[in-house]
């Protein structure tokens, strides 16, 4: 998953409008448009991709976009890796002495 964050998100833009906008470049895990305390739009959403590639075209997109009057602002806050991780190694059994010291024997009697 990718995060989007929209800044300068039209006031008069609802939640609607966010999913049809950016469900048209790829497959949305949630969106929401940020309201304060009295309902009143705080010009921001969040988009939330299924790929973090949908997020990069989506900023790629419309970032800087004029929409009612202000160019959006969009950044990608967070993702997950859409890369496999590295396969783990297996353990190390044999552990092969450095070639500059000699292979002794360590007495703790004195």
């Amino acid at each position: 998953m990718a995060v989007s964050v929209i800044n300068w998100f039209s006031f008069k833009i609802g939640n609607r409008y966010a999913e049809e906008l950016f469900s048209e470049i790829g497959e949305l895990k949630r969106y929401s448009v940020n309201y304060d305390k009295d309902g009143k739009s705080q010009g921001t959403a969040e988009v939330v991709f299924a790929r973090k590639v949908d997020a990069l075209e989506a900023i790629k997109r419309y970032d800087g976009v004029i929409l009612d009057g202000n160019p959006m602002k969009i950044d990608l806050i967070g993702n997950n890796s859409e890369t496999s991780p590295m396969p783990p190694t297996a353990p190390l059994l044999y552990n092969p002495p450095f070639p500059n010291y000699p292979n002794r024997s360590v007495s703790t009697v004195p």
